[in-house]
């Protein structure tokens, strides 16, 4: 299985660089092996900066490995003296204080500033094939509001993206499954006059036999 979901750190830092307005966030660890495509990803915090550390996690082989992730946020002053970063070892976040430097290297940026809102649907369920293609789509309005950003999140060790297209008024993935297991596809939706971030996962069920069922997610 490859499932998001929170991991641990032993080592947690910020530094703010200044010239280039931007929050760059550091975790080291040990952690489940296999974990892919770790990233620091920004919570509601009334009044300050949180971020949950996540990581794909799955299929489990009993082993650790130990991982280094830095990771920038473009933040406009006030400068932040600290931030809370939620892991699985520090569950209900640790304070981590903010060094202040004039420069730094700039690293890839995740995320404008502003405060961020995520609303997470109830998860759907897809039942996939080995060598039949399934497909997600989201709606690029909810409403009569048009959205911003829209982008996908996948663990490549089950599907593969073959192709994206936009059909109508919906943004469409086509993926492979290429490895039987229970995995999840994540549409990460960018608000535009509202800040806010909408999770949408999905469920994906991978099978390697004839009579298994293929379905779609249609949002």
């Amino acid at each position: 299985m490859g499932f998001l979901q929170i991991i641990s750190a032993d080592e947690l830092s910020a530094v703010y660089h200044v010239n280039e307005g931007q929050l760059a966030l550091n975790a080291e660890g040990e952690t489940k092996e296999v974990t892919t495509g770790i990233t620091f990803i920004r919570q509601p915090f009334p009044g300050g900066l949180k971020f949950n550390l996540e990581g794909w996690v799955g299929p489990l082989t009993g082993k650790t490995s130990t991982y280094k992730k830095t990771q920038g946020y473009d933040i406009a002053p006030p400068i932040p003296k600290e931030v809370v970063i939620v892991t699985a070892n520090y569950p209900n976040g640790k304070l981590v204080p903010v060094e202040i430097t004039p420069s730094g290297t700039r690293v890839p940026s995740a995320s404008k500033d502003g405060d961020t809102n995520i609303v997470v649907p109830e998860t759907e369920t897809i039942s996939a094939r080995i060598g039949t293609p399934f497909k997600v789509k989201q709606s690029k309005n909810i409403g009569s509001s048009q959205l911003g950003d829209i982008s996908i999140n996948y663990n490549d060790q089950y599907v593969l993206l073959k192709n994206a297209s936009i059909q109508g008024g919906d943004i469409v993935w086509t993926f492979d499954p290429v490895k039987t297991g229970v995995t999840e596809v994540v549409v990460f939706v960018m608000g535009t006059v509202q800040n806010f971030v909408l999770r949408i996962p999905y469920k994906v069920e991978i099978f390697d036999t004839k009579n298994a069922q293929v379905s779609t997610a249609n949002r």
